[in-house]
């Protein structure tokens, strides 16, 4: 955990983009972006497959940085928007975004947790700028987001989506744990055996212990069906002496 305060979480969301150069002719153009603070380490935004030249992804990604990156000039984050081709992808243009115009460097605002909002040109490959990228920024504690401690740059989705599967699984192992809600248990808390005749021979041996119980108790109620029948018998006799005298 101390190490983790040294550290902050920049957390970027790459918002959309208008007017960008389109580089394919005869369909509309799906674009996603990339983006990295190392090279060695990129996120990936979503696929836009609607928009076209003004693409919606509204993806946030996370980036562990040091106290010297976010005071730093020259630091900044690399931004490339491609088009999804059917046998490449072609790259649509760049974006370098510098930290301290992004954000209000100074001991106040960090960490800013109020995220800043800001339009930058997108450079074309051709060296021309075309099209606009919408982008927000905000600043984090690393102790407020445990799950970057070993992770350099982590999309937020797969955050979400990793914390969700967690869940499951825990709650999967919860639900095991119960009796009832094992499915290989038997009701008496047996396991059900694989063994075909072992489970017949189990499956007789419930049959010949249910028909026994359903046998006595017959047997019981037969006996006093007699026992009416008897008294019955015998009261009759007794009207018929009266009757006879």
């Amino acid at each position: 955990m101390a190490e983790m305060d040294k550290n902050y979480v920049l957390e970027l969301t790459l918002i959309s983009a208008q007017e960008l150069k389109k580089t394919l002719k005869f369909r509309r153009m799906k674009t996603y972006a990339l983006a990295w603070i190392d090279s060695a380490v990129k996120v990936r935004t979503c696929i836009d497959r609607v928009g076209g030249v003004n693409p919606t992804w509204n993806d946030k990604f996370l980036f562990r940085v040091s106290p010297e990156f976010l005071y730093s000039e020259t630091s900044g984050i690399s931004i490339e928007i491609f088009a999804d081709g059917i046998f490449r992808d072609s790259l649509v243009g760049t974006v370098r975004l510098l930290v301290g115009n992004l954000l209000r460097i100074g001991s106040s605002y960090i960490p800013m947790r109020v995220p800043c909002f800001n339009a930058v040109q997108v450079r074309r490959p051709s060296g021309r700028f075309q099209g606009v990228l919408n982008v927000g920024a905000s600043v984090l504690f690393g102790s407020d987001v445990p799950a970057m401690n070993n992770v350099p740059a982590i999309n937020f989705r797969e955050l979400i989506e990793e914390a969700s599967k967690s869940k499951v699984v825990r709650r999967s192992q919860s639900v095991a744990g119960k009796p009832h809600g094992n499915p290989f248990l038997h009701y008496d808390n047996q396991p059900y055996s694989r063994d075909p005749v072992r489970e017949r021979h189990r499956m007789i041996r419930e049959m010949e212990t249910t028909k026994h119980a359903r046998s006595s108790s017959d047997g019981v109620r037969r006996g006093n069906g007699l026992e009416i029948s008897s008294k019955q018998v015998a009261r009759s006799g007794s009207i018929l002496e009266d009757d006879i005298v």
